[in-house]
């Protein structure tokens, strides 16, 4: 095995961790834009809801895609 072979598979873990760590923090403050949606407030945020719409729009599943371009929505519309 090359040295570049063996320092990439140890990277590769650590670098999964930090792609897992970072969508837990957008996937909770999805989760919390939807309970303040749920709560009928008014989502004013937009820099935050495009910012996890775009974020999950690369990194998330088709169900986190849908759920942060509703929250998107919603944002807009009630800043509109």
């Amino acid at each position: 095995m090359t040295p570049h072979r063996f320092t990439a598979l140890l990277l590769l873990p650590l670098l999964l961790l930090t792609a897992c760590t970072d969508s837990r923090e957008e996937r909770q403050q999805l989760e919390e834009l939807e309970r303040q949606n749920r709560a009928d407030s008014v989502m004013s945020d937009i820099a935050l809801a495009q910012s996890l719409a775009d974020h999950f729009d690369r990194h998330g599943t088709s169900n986190e895609q849908l759920r942060a371009h509703y929250i998107l929505g919603r944002t807009h519309a009630d800043r509109n």
